[in-house]
């Protein structure tokens, strides 16, 4: 459970941060950070397996994956925009339930769970059923 992060400062200095943390943890969410701060940019360039290495007394590391592998419940538009924006197409859910317009929805993707859900086991369910 790897992170590498490009960070440019105002200035056009890039800098590239590696760092382990546990799974569910948020990792994902720090990855796709949107910077806050006035001439700041952060770029992702993996959040879950990095392999690296010394070279001529340089860490270096890559991200071997395409993608990214996220635990979706608590991001939503509000939490984590970037990451939304990232998962609009060409992505795989799993484990999450499907509206009744064949959209995905998660726990806390919203204020409310849609009326109706279908979840990952087929089940329809609503706030009665739950």
């Amino acid at each position: 459970h790897m992170l590498i992060l490009g960070v440019t400062n105002p200035e056009g200095v890039k800098k590239y941060v590696a760092a382990a943390f546990p799974s569910a943890c948020g990792k994902t969410n720090f990855a796709l950070m949107i910077p806050a701060l006035p001439g700041w940019k952060v770029e992702c360039v993996g959040d879950d397996i990095a392999w690296m290495r010394f070279v001529d007394g340089k860490l270096r590391a890559i991200n071997p994956e395409a993608g990214f592998f996220g635990v979706a419940p608590g991001t939503s538009e509000d939490t984590n925009p970037m990451a939304l924006k990232c998962v609009e197409k060409n992505t795989i859910f799993t484990n999450v339930a499907l509206t009744e317009d064949n959209d995905v929805w998660w726990e806390g993707m919203t204020k409310e769970a849609p009326e109706r859900l279908t979840d990952w086991l087929r089940r329809d369910w609503n706030a009665d059923t739950a």
